[in-house]
């Protein structure tokens, strides 16, 4: 439920005092006039039903707190994303917090894995000479610049942190979705783990702490004996960058998740040579455009396809299922979208031009289009 205001919240408890009196029957209490608007906040007016108020900023946070207080409803904080500055009054209040998902593009550039476009990026510049008072201007940088960067730096910090502080505040909180791409949680849980977030408190803010909130704890949140049997196993621990979800449990059934072994591909030796390079790549999906790379690699009778998407440039998606006949080639990689979900690409080649499809089982078919840009020496 969405925040109400003071009058409209006094006004829906006004209207259940005298329904509770009208019910009773005494003193001959008229029947009062029905407000189905009203009448839905009974609940939370009587306190048996949060108010989930959206409240990313410092400003909403208190701007709800103060509203809390005046009128005594319980109060669930949702897609929080600035309360390290508010959470002396947030804990003060004992209000439920879910804290955002969504980060600031991390500007690090650590533990990164090494990518075709790096190496071709790499060797691009082994290629080019510069002069050592070339080398001197490149590392100078204008003072605003450099200030500018540090306080960006600062602000992502605080972001990551905010899970941390929350935690040794002592303030259970679970996490919110609304602007977060499925792909990202892990990524972005981790990022808020490594800022300080222990791994046992980012488990129980997926599982337990919103079961809490919720009021379902007797039911959800936890593995136990007359709890519904919904949870997933994973083959490595969760929060390991390459852990994979294989098997689902929802209401006591078991689903599992089939394994795809790569294997390398056979292609007849020196019959295809003419698709080995690199190509960019454009798909266009509704309201969205993608674009990126596909690098294609022959050695003898073996063909190795990675895929790079420009919005991700250092995540190399490895293609599995390599189908190739005359000018054409299908070949499927795997998108993080919460879980493994396959996507299908079949192009047809002509010259250094390519067109084709781009596919997902229960999403649809989208087309692709592109051309080459580079042939190995």
């Amino acid at each position: 439920m969405s925040w109400p205001s003071g009058e409209i919240y006094r006004q829906a408890g006004q209207l259940k005092t005298q329904h509770e009196k009208f019910n009773e029957g005494g003193n001959g209490f008229p029947r009062p006039q029905r407000d189905k608007s009203l009448e839905a906040l009974f609940n939370v007016v009587a306190n048996q039903q949060n108010v989930y108020t959206k409240a990313e900023k410092v400003k909403d946070i208190f701007r709800v707190l103060e509203l809390q207080d005046e009128l005594g409803y319980n109060l669930v904080l949702s897609n929080v994303k600035q309360g390290w500055q508010s959470i002396n009054k947030i804990k003060a209040q004992n209000a439920s917090v879910a804290l955002s998902l969504a980060l600031p593009k991390s500007e690090k550039k650590d533990d990164k894995k090494e990518s075709p476009k790096g190496d071709k990026r790499k060797k691009n510049e082994e290629k080019t000479e510069r002069n050592k008072d070339d080398l001197e201007k490149e590392k100078k940088e204008d003072p605003e610049t450099i200030a500018f960067k540090e306080r960006k730096a600062k602000a992502i910090a605080e972001y990551e942190k905010q899970a941390a502080v929350f935690e040794e505040a002592g303030i259970h909180f679970g996490f919110s979705m609304l602007d977060t791409k499925p792909g990202d949680v892990k990524k972005n849980l981790n990022r808020m783990i490594s800022s300080g977030l222990t791994r046992e408190t980012a488990l129980k803010a997926l599982t337990i702490y919103p079961a809490e909130i919720l009021g379902i704890d007797h039911i959800a949140g936890s593995i136990s004996e007359g709890k519904m049997a919904n949870f997933f196993l994973t083959d490595k621990p969760y929060f390991d960058k390459e852990s994979k979800i294989r098997h689902i449990i929802i209401e006591g059934a078991h689903e599992k998740i089939k394994v795809k072994k790569k294997s390398k591909s056979k292609v007849e030796e020196g019959k295809y040579e003419e698709l080995q390079g690199t190509w960019s790549y454009v798909v266009d999906i509704p309201e969205d455009r993608r674009t990126g790379e596909i690098i294609v690699n022959i050695t003898g009778d073996e063909i190795e396809i990675n895929l790079v998407d420009n919005q991700e440039p250092d995540e190399v998606e490895e293609a599995t299922d390599i189908e190739i006949k005359e000018n054409q080639l299908a070949f499927t990689i795997m998108v993080n979208e919460g879980n493994e979900l396959p996507i299908r690409i079949s192009l047809e080649f002509e010259g250094e031009d390519f067109s084709g499809t781009v596919s997902a089982e229960g999403i649809g078919s989208f087309p692709i289009d592109g051309k080459k840009i580079e042939t190995p020496e």
